[in-house]
């Protein structure tokens, strides 16, 4: 397994801890966050069967020598700019029937609607807002027309898309509006 952005590794002991996975690889811009990782994955070594290789740097900086069975994103890819180039980067690094699983935040009703109203009412639509550097950001959140059109872009095919709708929106869970109201929306994508 490859996880790109593990950040503090919240989700990385779980997937490391799945009975099936024997070999794990955690590539991340920050060392902070590698660094708190680090002694995690140790204490698990212990427990389990794994090894594993944690990596401080660029996804796109680096030459791979493994091929993986699974490519996860969890609560990365809103993170990344350029998700075209990220998705060429990474079909050349899984096996013939590996996947690509990504996690993250969508566009859901409720955010658009807080968005909408910070940029009426406290004034992010102001030139000195928006030209003041420390106020951007790269948390551009994914949603699946844009999924789609990553995997048209690239060697992907979009097979499955999921939305995590809260459970006091349920009744939207199965129907058209369920993107709307979903706080997260994750994807599988397998090479073509």
């Amino acid at each position: 397994v490859l996880e790109i952005g593990p950040g503090a590794g919240f989700y990385s002991r779980l997937i490391c801890e799945f009975p099936s996975v024997e070999s794990y690889t955690a590539i991340d811009i920050n060392k902070s966050f590698l660094n708190y990782l680090s002694p995690r994955l140790e204490k698990l070594k212990k427990r389990k069967k794994i090894s594993y290789r944690l990596i401080c740097n660029n996804f796109k900086d680096i030459e791979f020598d493994d091929k993986y069975d699974m490519i996860i994103l969890l609560s990365a890819v809103h993170h990344i700019p350029d998700r075209v180039e990220l998705f060429e980067a990474l079909p050349p690094q899984l096996k013939d029937d590996g996947i690509i699983f990504c996690f993250d935040p969508s566009h859901y009703l409720f955010r658009i609607i807080t968005l909408t109203l910070k940029c009426i009412t406290n004034g992010y639509l102001r030139k000195k807002f928006y030209s003041e550097q420390t106020n951007l950001s790269t948390h551009h959140m994914c949603s699946e027309g844009e999924y789609k059109k990553v995997c048209s872009k690239t060697s992907l095919r979009l097979e499955s898309v999921h939305y995590k709708v809260p459970r006091k929106l349920s009744v939207f869970r199965n129907t058209l509006l369920r993107s709307w109201f979903s706080t997260e929306i994750g994807i599988v994508a397998r090479k073509l």
